[in-house]
């Protein structure tokens, strides 16, 4: 709903990697457990190389260390997804993109 194009929410960090790998996006929202994360992030930019531009990852760490019954902080991921509305057409699509995605628009509460 908020125009992005291939989702992945990914059950663990070789799956996130294939999707990458096969999709080659431009920007990535990681989600995940410290080690995974830097893992992760590590792993995509080796992926990337000196053959094409990395993609841009914002991480957001869980709150809890682990990865079962973990929490994260649901705020910061709106946000973290909210960062690919400010390149949108113009201040409307902008505005209306971090809308869908649970966050205001600048000057509205």
């Amino acid at each position: 709903a908020l125009g992005y194009k291939g989702v992945c929410i990914a059950a663990g960090g070789s799956m996130a990697l294939r999707f990458v790998k096969e999709l080659n996006p431009r920007g990535i929202v990681a989600v995940a457990c410290h080690k995974e994360l830097t893992e992760g992030v590590e792993a995509v930019q080796a992926m990337a190389g000196s053959e094409r531009e990395a993609p841009a990852i914002v991480v957001v760490p869980l709150l809890t260390d682990g990865c079962v019954d973990t929490t994260v902080d649901e705020a910061r991921v709106q946000e973290a997804i909210a960062l690919g509305c400010e390149a949108g057409d113009g201040e409307r699509a902008s505005s209306e993109c971090r809308e869908r995605a649970g966050r205001p628009a600048p000057g509205r509460r």
